[in-house]
């Protein structure tokens, strides 16, 4: 674009040129009026989309991870915001200053990118995926042979039936063969086992059940929580029940059965050693 607004100063030849740059661009100051204000509208664009899409990417973690504790895009905020400050430091013709800034950046950037090894590294991460769809564009394919889906094609919505049987082969395998109790269970893994394309796992999940992968396989492992805890509770403390039910920490197992259940486990545990006791009692 900038191009377009010098394409006079390109034309001329070399000794018009050099004089254009002696006179500090003086036959151009409209043109330099509008270089500094596509600059700076670009770099705000720039950056507030950044921050937009990084929003995008949030939301969409919880479709697609049953433990997002080591999943943090923090870091990616700090970049986009450094980044920024560089990009401001340049525009004020400070460039020792981000030069260092830069030389900073690069190491920082290293660093907090390989801490979050779970985004980059893991084969069937949603980001290397292309599981991020739109549940209009879901894909009908590869459910498996039982739903005998082979006439449905691309971009259709799931019927209710289908939705159904897809919901019951799920809640019969979680309930089954429990994949929950795996702390690192992903969207995709278990679509596989199930046999169905992962966006149409998440299609239902989300439109039949009414919730995300996330909350769903949390769910499970609260009320494997509990059985456990019924069962064992004079056994056991509550964080080696909390991980032999699938929770990756102590702070994941809390925050999860406050949101699902609406009390601490503390409170919930002292709720239930006083039923225990009256029933006792009776």
């Amino acid at each position: 674009m900038w191009f377009v607004f010098t394409f006079d100063f390109y034309s001329f030849n070399t000794k018009k040129q050099i004089e254009v740059f002696t006179h500090q661009g003086k036959e151009f100051d409209t043109q330099n009026i509008i270089r500094v204000i596509i600059t700076y509208l670009s770099g705000v664009i720039y950056y507030i989309l950044s921050l937009l899409v990084l929003i995008k990417y949030h939301k969409k973690i919880k479709e697609h991870f049953s433990d997002i504790e080591k999943i943090n895009f923090n870091w990616l905020l700090y970049f986009i915001i450094w980044n920024f400050l560089i990009w401001i430091f340049i525009l004020c013709n400070q460039e020792t200053i981000a030069y260092g800034l830069i030389s900073f950046f690069i190491f920082w950037i290293g660093f907090f990118g390989f801490r979050q090894t779970d985004v980059f590294f893991e084969k069937n991460n949603y980001l290397n995926h292309q599981m991020i769809v739109n549940a209009q564009e879901v894909t009908i394919e590869n459910f498996g042979n039982e739903t005998d889906l082979e006439d449905k094609h691309k971009n259709r919505l799931l019927s209710e039936e289908d939705s159904k049987i897809i919901e019951e082969k799920l809640l019969e395998y979680l309930t089954i063969h429990k994949p929950y109790l795996n702390p690192e269970l992903t969207l995709q893994q278990l679509a596989e086992n199930i046999d169905v394309h992962s966006n149409v796992l998440s299609y239902v999940i989300n439109t039949t059940l009414g919730k995300n992968f996330y909350d769903l396989i949390n769910e499970y492992r609260i009320e494997e929580f509990i059985n456990l805890y019924q069962n064992s509770y004079d056994k056991y403390t509550i964080l080696a029940l909390a991980l032999d039910s699938g929770f990756n920490s102590k702070s994941a197992f809390n925050r999860n059965f406050k949101k699902i259940k609406g009390i601490t486990p503390s409170e919930f545990i002292a709720k239930a050693n006083i039923q225990a006791s009256f029933s006792s009692i009776s």
